[in-house]
């Protein structure tokens, strides 16, 4: 069957073309995802939080009784994230305080549509960390009760809020132009930075392990865990700069916001992902 598949054969010039057209937007997109990359352990480091792997994860441990006042499941009160919450220390402060968590209450009447004259993008809670979202579908509009409930804005970080701890449960992906005025399903929490936070800075505080896992341990449910708003946004986060600014990559972009104490965060802006980083990130790791 596959020897009886007919295929275009061309010349060698624009094979030679495709194929460094194909390579040039590869090195791209890595590059982007490596100046990342390099943000985030920067971001880590800035905060001495580098060791946060090396903490030991006791399965044997007490606590009182009256501190499960509103929860009787204990993970979320083992060791290792007494240990991670103590490392932050006061150099952070709960997510809620730098973002506003919310997920649509209302829920939608499932009907696909082929035309995106009549429907949305909506994505679940695997396609919104995907670079290409698989299998994504259009819903029907008329199927919302409201539908600007579902739609996303940029600068938004996604979390999803139902899923497996151990898999892909508390995956992060921050909204960019290019995703704006789609929709996610209500397995996704919407996470949104408060007047003056930027929305790079939110989603390094989401995306880094030490909150990762005060997330994933905050899961609740049988078959499937959870995630409720107020459990996300009450994780500690390494949010304070306290030190002399510096710069941290390639800056693309003059523009900051201001942050606590008028401290300036950005995050690098590479030339060919610009809607993936919205500002350069600087801050002072001396003072």
């Amino acid at each position: 069957m596959i020897a009886a598949l007919r295929f275009p054969i061309v010349d060698s010039d624009l094979i030679s073309d495709t194929a460094r057209s194909f390579r040039s937007a590869f090195e791209a997109r890595e590059a982007a995802r490596l100046q990342l990359v390099n943000v985030q352990k920067r971001y880590i480091a800035h905060f001495g939080l580098e060791r946060w792997r090396e903490v030991k994860n006791e399965r044997r441990f007490g606590t009182q009784r009256n501190a499960l006042s509103e929860r009787i499941d204990v993970e979320p009160r083992a060791p290792i994230y007494d240990a991670l919450r103590e490392m932050i220390g006061d150099r952070g402060c709960a997510l809620s305080d730098i973002a506003n968590v919310f997920r649509p209450g209302s829920r939608y009447k499932t009907n696909y549509v082929q035309d995106s004259r009549f429907g949305l993008r909506l994505m679940n809670g695997r396609q919104i960390a995907q670079y290409r979202p698989i299998a994504l579908k259009l819903m029907n509009i008329s199927g919302f009760k409201n539908s600007s409930d579902f739609l996303l804005k940029e600068g938004m970080t996604l979390l999803t809020a139902d899923g497996r701890a151990e898999e892909n449960l508390a995956d992060c992906a921050l909204v960019t132009s290019d995703r704006a005025g789609w929709a996610a399903s209500g397995h996704v929490h919407r996470v949104a930075p408060r007047d003056g936070i930027d929305a790079g800075l939110v989603y390094l505080a989401c995306s880094c392990g030490p909150v990762q896992l005060q997330l994933k341990a905050l899961a609740t449910g049988s078959v499937v865990d959870g995630l409720s708003p107020s459990d996300v946004g009450s994780v500690r986060c390494p949010t304070k700069a306290q030190r002399k600014l510096v710069s941290l990559g390639k800056m693309h972009s003059a523009r900051g916001s201001s942050f606590p104490k008028q401290v300036v965060w950005r995050l690098p802006r590479p030339r060919h992902l610009r809607p993936h980083f919205p500002k350069d990130l600087a801050f002072n790791p001396s003072q």
